[in-house]
């Protein structure tokens, strides 16, 4: 086979079609048999031979044709690193960090659930199709009744009020013929029944012109299901180290070796409100604050929430588990967008983010791997890991050349203050436990956030166990609105098979929860399992913010918002504040009590104080 596919080896690889691989193969063994080097049982026997490509093995060693969208991207780093002569005839031999079992499994879920929308799709449009077809031959049964019904009634009243008025002209002298009165009487009705009978029509041909409309669009719908081809993208991340694990860019990389997980730079819409709200708590707002749910506009800039409705005080936590757009965009606003950008840039994102309050709804631009970045940044407490597919490189003589070597845990910085992420982490639960993400709950604790771009036309789902943070995208190409006629979502479609893909790949992994964090253990405040509830939560307010000042950790890189030293200084120059008027507030009680006792004591004995 491959002396035959010579002349033309990429469009006679057996890869991209088998039947083309098998006549050149054919072609060379009757050669081969006319020139003496084979007879001709051998030669059969081998035509009869099923093909092998490679693919078919346990083992795993057919190399390249498995994962070919990580292997793809992991060829370009090298490539970019080392050059292509180099990667390809210098003996390199390469570890990678893909887990090929997960990836497997991945690979299927993509393409399984771009089946499955597909034909979901199609099925919904020629249903469509078939109501409007029904409804039609109804209305034209129902139109022939009405009318005859309405000619009929029309009729029986102009007959009945000629009648009375024949009567009426009778008593007054005026005399016609019956044949005249006949004539007349029948005119009438005639008119009567014909103008019911079109009114009827009219109100019909509307109806059906409408029918007519909606049969042609679905109609329509039907050609563009049957042709359109919806695409998606997974990334998994190990949290604790950055390693990738899985990386998906397409249902099929030998239809389309486009990689979507690295190239597509999509709207993430929701699934970039997190970074909102962590940047809100790491400037000190709790989630119990409260922020009116009302027409709100800046400029040209009038969000709105995805039902139309407004819900007056929320809190933050109630707005993130419903997805409420216009309290996200106030929120932004207090912090300043600025302080967004910072953070998002913080957890990962090398995307361009624009200065914009729409970009508290995802009005920017990422891949999936950039978005799954940042989500295993909160996934592992607020520390950034840059994300890695090649662990390991060896020249041919066996020497390491490159190799990534895990962070020590003393090593490790923080991003960002670890209390406000652990409090985003338990809002993502929730999310996931009574918020949109419902459709995600793999029975184990896991966190994450829906996201459906302007006009539908990404699905997203970002989430994240204590062992993996995963990223799942689903969309057109070129652009086009999910759903068509029936829009999808980030939880109608993405979350299940997120869902799917975090069942199969934590089966028989032990149950683990997350580590929340208390202030106690950065800067002396209790965590809210034990502060009192009475508390009132304040309301934020546009454009200012009360802030709160607490200790931090030098390994704390949250610093493009203030200067952490001078943070460091206030906040110990409160404490000794708050110790003096402590102390100053103790010595007033004191004396309060004493002079109490004093009163007391002077009233006993009936000596009245000057």
């Amino acid at each position: 086979m491959l002396a035959g596919i010579i002349p033309a080896p990429e469009y006679l690889s057996p890869y991209r079609d088998p039947s083309r691989g098998k006549k050149p193969q054919a072609r060379t063994l009757r050669r081969m048999v006319e020139a003496g080097f084979l007879d001709a049982a051998t030669a059969a026997a081998a035509v009869n031979e099923p093909l092998r490509l490679g693919l078919e093995g346990d083992d795993g060693s057919s190399g390249p044709w498995r994962a070919p969208y990580f292997v793809s991207e992991v060829l370009y780093e090298l490539y970019q690193k080392y050059g292509r002569d180099e990667v390809l005839q210098g003996g390199f031999q390469v570890h990678t960090t893909v887990d090929l079992a997960m990836q497997e499994v991945a690979e299927k879920a993509v393409n399984d659930a771009g089946i499955e929308y597909d034909d979901e799709r199609i099925v919904l449009a020629q249903k469509a199709v078939e109501r409007c077809v029904e409804a039609l031959g109804i209305l034209g049964q129902a139109r022939e009744q009405k009318m005859e019904q309405a000619a009929l009634v029309a009729a029986t009243k102009a007959r009945e009020q000629f009648q009375k008025l024949s009567k009426i002209e009778s008593s007054k002298g005026k005399e016609t013929s019956e044949e005249e009165r006949s004539k007349a009487e029948e005119l009438a009705v005639s008119e009567a029944a014909n103008k019911a009978s079109e009114a009827v029509k009219r109100r019909f041909d509307l109806t059906e012109e409408a029918l007519s409309a909606s049969l042609a669009e679905h109609q329509e719908e039907v050609k563009k299901a049957s042709k359109a081809r919806v695409e998606g993208a997974v990334v998994a991340i190990d949290p604790v180290r950055g390693a990738v694990r899985v990386l998906v860019g397409g249902r099929d990389y030998y239809e389309s070796n486009f990689n979507r997980a690295t190239q597509a730079y999509r709207p993430p819409g929701s699934t970039f409100k997190p970074i909102v709200y962590l940047a809100a708590l790491a400037e000190g707002i709790e989630r119990n604050h409260v922020i009116v749910d009302e027409p709100y506009s800046v400029g040209d800039f009038s969000p709105e929430n995805y039902d139309k409705k407004f819900r007056g005080q929320v809190t933050l936590e109630e707005s993130l588990l419903r997805s409420l757009n216009v309290p996200t965009v106030k929120l932004c606003a207090a912090i300043g967008v600025d302080k967004v950008c910072r953070m998002g840039k913080a957890l990962g994102i090398d995307s361009y983010l624009p200065h914009e309050l729409s970009l508290s709804l995802g009005g920017c631009e990422m891949t999936p791997l950039q978005l799954a970045t940042a989500y295993s940044t909160i996934a592992s407490g607020g520390v950034l890991h840059k994300p890695y597919l090649i662990s390991r490189v060896e020249n041919y003589q066996g020497r390491v050349i490159e190799e990534v070597k895990p962070i020590s845990t003393e090593h490790r910085e923080t991003v960002v203050d670890e209390y406000a992420v652990s409090e985003l982490r338990s809002l993502l639960q929730a999310v996931v436990d009574r918020g949109t993400g419902r459709a995600a709950r793999i029975g184990r604790p896991c966190a994450g956030k829906t996201g459906t771009s302007d006009g539908h036309r990404d699905a997203w789902f970002a989430g994240f166990t204590p062992m993996l943070s995963c990223v799942v995208w689903l969309g057109y190409d070129d652009n086009t609105p999910l759903g068509g006629i029936w829009p999808a979502t980030g939880s109608s479609h993405a979350a299940p098979l997120w869902r799917d893909f975090m069942k199969r790949v934590h089966e028989g992994v032990p149950f683990e929860k997350f580590h929340d964090v208390g202030r106690d253990e950065f800067g002396g405040r209790a965590p809210r399992r034990i502060r009192k509830k009475s508390r009132r939560p304040r309301i934020v307010g546009l454009p200012e913010i009360r802030k709160h000042y607490r200790r931090h950790d030098k390994k704390v890189l949250w610093r493009d918002v203030w200067d952490w030293e001078k943070a460091s200084s206030a906040w110990e120059e409160r404490e000794r504040m708050q110790e003096w008027t402590a102390d100053r507030a103790k010595r007033a009680e004191e004396i309060k009590t004493m002079k109490e006792q004093l009163q007391k004591a002077l009233a006993k004995t009936g000596i009245t104080p000057s």
